[in-house]
């Protein structure tokens, strides 16, 4: 007789330990995430004051090119490297 570990009862015990591990697993994983959305946070902040502060004394017109060039840019070049909805998060 052949045992596929999907069919295997679990006793109320292994079900609760297997809980919760996925739990502490899970709990140091949104740890390490809201860290790491704290540090994205800071550096967009940081990139969005220098940004700024290149455009000062441009005319309207040719800050809104330089706008839409650097956005476009920057969603290409993450877009490599990260899912889309994590540039989304972090713009």
């Amino acid at each position: 007789m052949t045992s596929n570990i999907y069919e295997r009862k679990m006793s109320s015990v292994e079900v609760l330990a297997q809980a919760l591990e996925s739990i502490t697993t899970l709990t140091a994983e949104q740890v390490t995430l809201e860290e790491e959305k704290k540090k994205l946070m800071i550096q967009r902040t940081k990139l969005f004051a220098e940004f700024t502060s290149k455009l000062q004394g441009l005319p309207v017109a040719l800050k809104k090119k330089y706008v839409l060039v650097r956005f476009y840019f920057l969603i290409l070049h993450f877009q490599c490297k990260f899912e889309y909805k994590f540039i989304l998060l972090a713009c």
